[in-house]
């Protein structure tokens, strides 16, 4: 049996497993190394099922290279070509003679070992493989680059399938960063011939081929829609399965970035109807209708990334129709309002810089106002009432502040100030008395709408605060952040109520139930989607608290104490020669200095025990000499001494 295994270096080492010997403990030995042809890191490898291939991905690469295994005969050959070379340089070094005519790659090695006798063992030779020992084989004698199969994508992992085809090739599965797999043929083996693998079959997996950007829930919570770089998936929220992609392509043509990928930055269901609305990073704003899956309407609402948008219901109190508002910020220092028009657009709906293409039948997005801004926009958000005339528009830019205006006349009406780093998210309670935003510079701030004060600035997060959002009917809110927790808060006493975590990786949106808040969609750019579910369970807040308080003594304590090792290991070698010191301080305490150990419960009891135990001695200790005094004045006097006092924790 052989072990092979892989490093940061581009050498595979072998070993041979067997038995150990009489006397022996040695179960694997060291057969040598071979390199590969490439630079990078290693990746993984794997044998095939029958041991005759074996792979090799490396960190970051887009190939597998396959090493074909040489059978017992040409293994044979190979090292006893070896040996004879090696015999014959011994040789000419021991007679000082130079070197003869030099041998080939293609000369006849076979027959001048049999006329040399070189089936026989010679001196300073090790046995053959015809004995089963193979201490004489070497790691490049039995493995040999084959071919390098060419993957489409990044590799994460691979494997072979079990069996050979006809020709006596093997079939490799191959898994991309892109949630693809590929099927390649890599064919047999032939010595000295260049071969290549061919692919055979692509599979694009259903989940997310790159890290989640944004995510919204439909109207009636049965779907929700996953949106990243290149991809716009629907998936059903009951089942937890995959129902559609959306199509993408068609907005990477004419106004859509001239054939580049789609990174999708924010998106929105529209109220009462199959469609949806989607951000890109080229200013382009796509209306497609999930239940046809296809674009409806294509504008080129920004002339940079739309990092926001929004989407509310009023009533137009002129008219008295029901008009569907969308509201977008853009890095181009602009905000947008857009009304959804339900047949065609007109022929007038199209402002200077902008193309408008899809479905002429179908519902489009008509530009209503333009709001210029001194910054780029982050975040956008309107209020919820239904009232075009009380109706708000929230909009967070690069100047830190975070601006109000009225919906209907884009007049300010207030500027609030307080974050030190822009405001990424944003969110109004469903009464439109307060206001929640959450900046880079990790905290969140509680806004009063009616004079724009700052009611609390709330701590918890260990990054920049990336998305929030309002319980139906509450003033509960849940909180996302890049350092990979989800925070659920209470706006009226401003205490924290959870702690959710399990996410790897950023979490970058959030989406609850817009029905009841019954469930929260988390998305990470782990490219994983949370569901968590409302229960019955009681939360007891100050329960929370304790645990959160020893959750970050515990993390203190891990810190120093790694800290500590790092530092005392750095000291013993040498590397830090300014804290070179605290070894000699100390020696100078007589060798009584000794390693912190790390605190624990029990720990902190014993603590609290010898404490407990020095102030008992102090006090029996001070009773001692009180009744010293008091015995020898009774001597004095004649009188008996008295018992010393018996304490009950002291009596035996």
């Amino acid at each position: 049996a052989r072990m092979v295994t892989c490093s940061e270096d581009r050498r595979l080492r072998v070993w041979r497993l067997a038995k150990p010997e009489e006397g022996s403990d040695d179960v694997a030995t060291y057969m040598g190394s071979v390199d590969r042809r490439t630079e990078a890191k290693s990746g993984s490898v794997a044998f095939h099922p029958l041991g005759r291939m074996l792979g090799c991905s490396s960190q970051g690469g887009k190939e597998v290279e396959v090493w074909a295994i040489r059978g017992r005969d040409e293994t044979d050959k190979r090292r006893r070509r070896r040996w004879k070379r090696r015999r014959e340089k011994e040789s000419r070094s021991a007679r000082k003679e130079k070197p003869g005519k030099k041998r080939g790659v293609l000369d006849d090695w076979s027959d001048e070992e049999e006329e040399g006798g070189g089936s026989q063992l010679q001196e300073g030779e090790e046995p053959g493989l015809e004995s089963d020992d193979f201490r004489g084989v070497k790691a490049s004698d039995e493995m040999v680059v084959s071919c390098a199969a060419k993957a489409g994508g990044k590799v994460k992992g691979f494997a072979f399938v079990k069996g050979l085809e006809k020709g006596g090739g093997c079939r490799l599965i191959i898994a991309l960063a892109t949630n693809a797999m590929e099927v390649h043929s890599v064919p047999k083996h032939v010595e000295g011939a260049e071969l290549t693998s061919s692919k055979k079959l692509t599979t694009i997996s259903t989940g997310h081929p790159t890290p989640l950007r944004t995510l919204s829930v439909s109207p009636d919570s049965a779907l929700s829609l996953c949106c990243g770089k290149s991809y716009a998936r629907l998936w059903n929220v009951e089942s937890r399965r995959p129902v559609r992609s959306l199509p993408l392509e068609a907005a990477s043509g004419k106004g859509g970035g001239g054939g580049e990928s789609v990174y999708c930055l924010c998106c929105s269901f529209l109220p009462s109807s199959t469609h949806v609305v989607i951000g890109c990073k080229d200013g382009t704003l796509l209306l497609i209708d999930y239940a046809a899956s296809q674009i409806c309407h294509k504008v080129k609402a920004h002339d940079a990334a739309i990092w926001s948008l929004d989407v509310r219901r009023s009533y137009n109190d002129e008219e008295g129709e029901e008009v569907v508002v969308v509201v977008t910020g853009s890095a181009d220092k602009t905000v947008k309002v857009w009304e959804l028009e339900e047949e065609g657009g007109s022929e007038d709906d199209s402002d200077e810089g902008e193309d408008s293409g899809g479905n002429e039948d179908g519902p489009s997005l008509v530009h209503v106002q333009t709001l210029k801004m001194t910054d780029d926009v982050v975040s956008v958000r309107m209020s919820n009432s239904s009232d075009s005339k009380s109706l708000l528009i929230f909009a967070s830019s690069l100047d830190s502040t975070v601006k109000v205006y009225y919906r209907d006349t884009l007049k300010f009406h207030l500027s609030l100030y307080g974050h030190s780093l822009p405001a990424l998210a944003l969110d109004a309670a469903d009464d439109d008395t307060i206001l929640a935003s959450g900046g880079a510079d990790k905290t969140i701030k509680i806004w009063g709408l009616d004079f724009g004060d700052c009611h609390r600035s709330l701590h918890g997060h260990k990054d920049a605060v990336t998305c929030l959002r309002f319980v139906k009917g509450t003033h509960n809110f849940f909180s996302s952040s890049k350092d990979g927790t989800v925070r659920y808060w209470d706006g009226d006493s401003y205490d924290q109520i959870l702690l959710l975590t399990g996410h790897t990786d950023d979490v970058t949106s959030i989406a609850l139930s817009p029905t009841d808040g019954g469930f929260l969609l988390t998305g990470s750019s782990d490219r994983s989607v949370r569901v968590y579910e409302r229960t019955h369970d009681m939360v007891f807040v100050d329960e929370e608290k304790e645990v959160e308080i020893e959750r970050q003594l515990d993390k203190a304590d891990d810190d120093r104490y790694d800290s500590y090792r790092n530092l005392k290991v750095g000291s013993k070698a040498g590397v830090d020669e300014e804290d070179g010191g605290i070894e000699d301080e100390a020696k100078g305490l007589g060798g009584k200095a000794e390693e912190a150990v790390r605190k624990s419960v029990l720990s902190v009891k014993a603590g609290d025990r010898i404490l407990e135990a020095l102030e008992l001695a102090d006090s029996e200790t001070a009773e001692l000499l009180a009744l010293s005094t008091t015995n020898a004045s009774r001597k004095a006097k004649g009188q008996p001494p008295l018992p010393p006092p018996t304490h009950p924790l002291l009596m035996k």
